[in-house]
């Protein structure tokens, strides 16, 4: 017979979704815990009979109904993972600076618009979520986290970025400030060169900073959904470019310095104001996926062998397109073609053969005779 004092040897424990309103379990018993997922109950407050679990790594407290974060989270020297997303935390206590091993902490969803001062003490810190929230400025204590690799701050209010936006952040290679109010970009991001992903969609951008063209490690850069008349020559330069999204803006001519992006696979420039197909863009030897609906285009180019090569999906739907290229033809490994809503009346023969795309969309077409 156990005793009712004796430890139990137990490394995770999951109580997801059970509808809890407390927690009275005796887990001072599981002093070896190391993962605790009370994720999805109805817990307003951090249970203080979590403070015997010192060994505790990982600790998921998201989609619940928490308001504040007691000091009781001082308890957890060892933990790594902090997960409190969707929760209803309007501040944070400082308590959480005492988490020196912390390298995750996820705190989307919630109604913060400020972080304590006493922040910078997570020095371990390398994944940080902050989206969904109130803030209205950029957090400047974020700024020293100097081991920080990811940092999201989508779908807040921020309308501006410091000048000094990099500080201490030489290792950031994720930065996502998609769906705010953003109407410039400072000079500054161009210091933050280990970036690899930026996401700048869904704000109010007309421009980027020349300096954009300093994150040569940039593999994936999102513009989409903002103002932009133009693109910039200094987009040219990030030569590790492999996604480029810059639909939903008002562009209407293609830089023919693009062809630099030499590993560029796929390009999204939809619903912009492009009335010639760009013509760079067959230098893209390694484009996979080519987006062009919603622009006004009204023909296309004739292509060689050897143009587009490995292309896969083409689209081109919501056009003006009166007639089609038969050389179209010569894109082989091409597989899906959107070309609904145009002005199509015939398409050239080797396209219309059985078989040749796992994808062919006419829909919306003056088309009056079967293509097969």
């Amino acid at each position: 017979m156990h005793s009712g004092t004796e430890r139990l040897v137990l490394a995770g424990l999951e109580l997801t979704e059970n509808d809890l309103l407390m927690l009275q379990a005796p887990l001072e018993r599981l002093v070896t815990l190391a993962e605790l997922d009370l994720s999805g109950n109805r817990l307003d407050t951090l249970p203080s009979t979590l403070h015997s679990l010192g060994a505790l790594q990982v600790l998921n407290l998201s989609s619940n109904r928490i308001a504040e974060i007691s000091d009781v989270v001082a308890g957890f020297p060892k933990l790594e993972v902090l997960d409190l997303s969707n929760n209803q935390l309007h501040s944070l206590t400082d308590a959480l600076a005492d988490l020196t091993d912390l390298y995750a902490l996820v705190l989307k969803g919630n109604q913060l618009a400020t972080l304590p001062d006493t922040f910078d003490r997570l020095s371990a810190l390398t994944w940080l979520d902050l989206g969904h929230n109130q803030f209205g400025r950029f957090p400047d204590v974020v700024r020293e986290l100097s081991a920080l690799e990811r940092l999201v701050l989508n779908d807040n209010q921020l309308v501006t970025l410091p000048q000094t936006l990099a500080g201490d952040l030489t290792a950031l290679e994720t930065l996502n400030l998609d769906s705010n109010q953003l109407r410039a970009v400072p000079e500054g991001i161009g210091r933050l060169t280990a970036l690899m992903g930026l996401g700048l969609s869904h704000n109010e951008l007309d421009s980027l900073p020349e300096t954009i063209g300093q994150l040569t490690a940039l593999t994936g850069l999102d513009v989409s959904h903002n103002r932009l008349e133009s693109i910039p020559e200094a987009i040219s330069r990030l030569t590790s470019l492999k996604v480029l999204r810059l639909d939903n803006n008002q562009i209407s001519t293609i830089p023919r310095s693009l062809a630099k992006l030499t590993v560029l696979k796929r390009l999204n420039l939809c619903h912009n104001r492009i009335v010639e197909f760009p013509e760079v863009v067959k230098r893209f030897t390694r484009l996979v996926d080519l987006y062009l609906s919603g622009n006004r285009i009204r023909s296309l180019p004739e292509f060689a062998d050897g143009d587009l090569e490995i292309i896969r999906e083409l689209s081109l739907d919501h056009n003006l397109l009166t007639e089609l290229p038969s050389s179209l033809a010569n894109l082989r490994s091409l597989s899906i073609l959107r070309l609904d809503h145009n002005q199509l009346t015939a398409l050239p023969p080797r396209l219309g053969a059985p078989g040749r795309f796992s994808i062919l969309d006419i829909t919306g077409n003056p088309i009056t005779r079967s293509i097969f």
